[in-house]
């Protein structure tokens, strides 16, 4: 079910039947309602109904200003509900508080795969609670977390997730003002995962030590496959690191039979 931009004056009509439909659903199984007014009382609706429906794999309210109080809402459902695999809450309000709540339901949560909570101002406590919380999940494979204020923080407490967590295959830490120190413990990290394939740092403040040690630790990972990194390294004089990187992981592709891919953060958008 796609409603996805829909006028606002439609969509406050119809949350209580979306509410009451979703609870009854056998058949539909995505749920689009990005850039739409749903709010925290749309996402109250949707939460009540998610507690009870089974069919629904996907949902995606982006940009719905659900806030807190609908991201506790649907923490809530997420305690109970099994079937809701991916869900997307970019630029929806959240701060420390509602990413407090989701950690909540992360940790015992087994059927979520796919978290994106980009764009929303968790901050460092938000952050790190959601990394804590995969010291316990063992079904998220993906989180997107660009754009969250997570800070040096936030970038040590994934490093801890990342060195036991067997699971995340896919960390977004884009644009989070993550410095050498916080690229420094990510790397250590990568030395012993051999779960992460992608890795996304772009628009963060890490410069040559930084990268110089994430091409130290990847001479070692024979896991990681995508590792988006962007033109501040180029600009800060250290591009001769990122060749490198490319180049002695290359000698090991042909050991190991895989590729490292390398990607400009202008490049690509992930």
């Amino acid at each position: 079910m796609d409603i996805a931009g829909c006028k606002k004056d439609m969509v406050l009509d119809s949350e209580p039947s979306i509410g009451e439909a979703l609870r009854w659903n056998t058949r539909v199984p995505t749920l689009h309602m990005g850039d739409t007014p749903v709010g925290p009382v749309g996402a109250a609706a949707m939460a009540e109904a998610l507690s009870r429906n089974r069919t629904l794999t996907s949902v995606d309210l982006s940009e719905t200003s659900i806030g807190n109080t609908g991201a506790t809402a649907l923490a809530e459902a997420l305690l109970v509900n099994t079937t809701v695999s991916y869900l997307k809450l970019w630029s929806t309000g959240i701060d420390g508080t509602g990413a407090l709540s989701l950690a909540r339901a992360l940790r015992t949560n087994i059927g979520l795969e796919v978290l994106s909570l980009a764009n929303n101002d968790l901050g460092e406590d938000g952050v790190v609670a959601i990394a804590d919380a995969l010291h316990t999940n063992t079904t998220l494979a993906t989180l997107n977390l660009l754009n969250t204020a997570s800070g040096d923080r936030g970038a040590y407490a994934f490093a801890g997730v990342l060195a036991l967590n067997a699971t995340l295959t896919s960390l977004s830490l884009g644009h989070n003002r993550v410095t050498n120190k916080g690229a420094e413990a990510l790397a250590t990290s990568l030395r012993t995962n051999r779960t992460l394939t992608h890795l996304s740092l772009p628009g963060n403040t890490m410069v040559t030590a930084g990268a110089r040690a994430f091409a130290d630790a990847l001479c070692e990972n024979t896991r990681l496959q995508r590792f988006c990194y962007d033109r501040h390294f180029v600009l800060h004089d250290t591009n001769d690191v990122i060749q490198e990187l490319l180049r002695r992981n290359n000698n090991i592709a042909e050991c190991w039979e895989r590729r490292l891919e390398l990607v400009a953060w202008r490049d690509s958008y992930e």
